[in-house]
């Protein structure tokens, strides 16, 4: 069939054979292109395996923390039943009010004299209303949100808070207001105010507020993330 003058033989004379060019990053060249996984980092090989993600620390603890930082907001507003000044006439009698501007002695109020005229705030109204913020940040805690930041949050609200209520302890008569300055000269000439237990209480939760935000602070942070670890190379 290929012999000569056959019509099916090869018109071409045959090609001489030459030795092949080794080729680069076959498998003749350990770690050559096209070998994965011949050393680690070669292309198609994973280098590492991804860390895990550090676990929480002390959940336990920074829930708690929030959850009575909570329990201290509600217990300002519980708290305002109790007696937040008393009222001392200079010719004689006492009288009382809450916090909540409830009088709870004698049934009434200031007897002003002369067209006077004043009103009593409630004196839990402002604390509740600048530590709110924390009862919002502390739901947050307890979802174990970003529990570092919002326990500064409660720390800043905290701070301002307590100061706040500490006013109040310091001159109840903040809470009394006057319409003008006829009023105002009749009450500061006529009574003396002194902080009572509502007030005074106010104070030291906002200081709780305080010092369970810088614990969740201290313990709010996460574990230390592990190395990562190198995969072996396959074989």
């Amino acid at each position: 069939m290929n012999e000569p003058g056959s019509p099916y033989s090869n018109p071409y004379p045959q090609q001489p054979q030459y030795p092949q060019t080794p080729q680069w990053g076959g498998g003749q060249y350990p770690g050559g292109y096209g070998v994965p996984g011949a050393y680690p980092g070669a292309y198609g090989a994973t280098p590492f395996t991804p860390p895990p993600k550090p676990p929480l620390r002390h959940v336990a603890l920074t829930r708690t923390f929030a959850a009575c930082t909570m329990l201290a907001w509600l217990l300002i507003g519980v708290l305002g039943f109790l007696t937040f000044a008393t009222v001392t006439a200079n010719d004689g009698g006492d009288s009382t009010f809450n916090g909540w501007a409830h009088w709870t002695s004698q049934g009434e109020g200031l007897p002003l004299m002369g067209g006077s005229h004043a009103v009593v705030f409630p004196g839990v109204l402002l604390p509740l209303l600048v530590l709110f913020p924390t009862l919002l940040s502390s739901i947050l805690i307890l979802c174990n949100v970003a529990r570092r930041g919002f326990s500064a949050v409660n720390v800043l609200f905290g701070v301002i808070g307590a100061g706040v209520a500490t006013v109040a302890v310091v001159d109840p008569s903040v809470v009394v207001g006057t319409f003008d300055n006829d009023s105002s000269q009749y009450v500061e000439a006529h009574y003396t105010f002194s902080a009572g237990p509502s007030a005074i209480l106010n104070v030291i939760l906002g200081v709780v507020v305080v010092l369970l935000g810088i614990g969740g602070i201290i313990w709010g942070g996460k574990a230390p993330a592990p190395a990562p670890v190198y995969a072996p190379p396959p074989v």
